[in-house]
């Protein structure tokens, strides 16, 4: 059940998306079915090879040391400065470096679906992020990719992965000749099945309420709603599902 509760002022407006639910605990874990917002990348399984990279990924755990070191200040998991993240900054790195982050190898059952999201923040113009599928025998498959400046905001990511055999995940930045920019990466998570709509995964993008219903005691009842509220200076501009 989710409460509203208005105040003195009446004017305002709260607003409520992605609602999901999973089976077990919350846990930071970079397994098939569990999520990690990185606040211990080794703890989900993720590694770095020195002699494969030239950029290191760092983690981002809030203080007012990092504040002031990093362009965005919140995670996507919390949307404070308390929570955590990793990312590369590119600023004067130089040209055609990269920076790989890899996941922990996932034994995979041949022809079998996997739906890989992610939020990611990339800034410059001339850098390039790309998420590869590697086998086990070190083959890689691009699954996605950006090239262009995305601005200061956590943008999703996804893309379905069919595998043959054994793989993991490789997130990789390559910088360009501007030397300038950022990219950081957040609420990782893999599942079975296609990347699509899921039966305990509610986004609000079918034109209902899913399973939801309001109570009927109701003083305000919640609505649908598409784009920017209608009060002046309230809310948000979008939902989040398609920032």
């Amino acid at each position: 059940m989710f409460v509203a509760i208005v105040g003195s002022d009446s004017m305002g407006d709260i607003s409520i998306d992605d609602v999901y639910f999973t089976s077990g605990s919350c846990k930071d874990s970079g397994a098939i079915g569990d999520s990690c917002s990185f606040t211990d990348m080794t703890q989900c399984g993720f590694t770095q090879n020195a002699t494969a990279s030239s950029l290191t990924w760092r983690t981002y755990s809030g203080g007012s040391n990092q504040l002031q070191t990093t362009p965005i200040s919140y995670d996507h998991t919390t949307g404070t400065s308390s929570g955590s993240y990793v990312y590369v900054d590119l600023e004067n790195q130089g040209e055609k470096l990269n920076g790989r982050l890899y996941s922990q190898l996932y034994s995979a059952v041949k022809n079998d679906s996997y739906c890989l999201e992610f939020y990611y923040v990339l800034l410059g113009s001339n850098n390039t992020f790309t998420v590869y599928s590697e086998s086990s025998t070190g083959s890689n498959r691009p699954i996605f990719t950006r090239n262009y400046d995305h601005g200061l905001i956590w943008n999703k990511g996804e893309a379905t992965i069919s595998a043959l055999s054994s793989f993991r995940i490789n997130f990789e930045i390559y910088t360009g000749y501007y030397r300038k920019g950022f990219v950081a990466l957040d609420d990782y998570s893999l599942k079975e099945g296609q990347c699509s709509f899921q039966s305990n995964e509610c986004t609000f993008d079918d034109g209902t309420l899913c399973s939801w219903t309001n109570a009927k005691d109701n003083t305000f009842d919640w609505l649908l709603h598409t784009g920017s509220t209608p009060t002046i200076s309230t809310g948000p501009d979008g939902d989040h599902s398609t920032l």
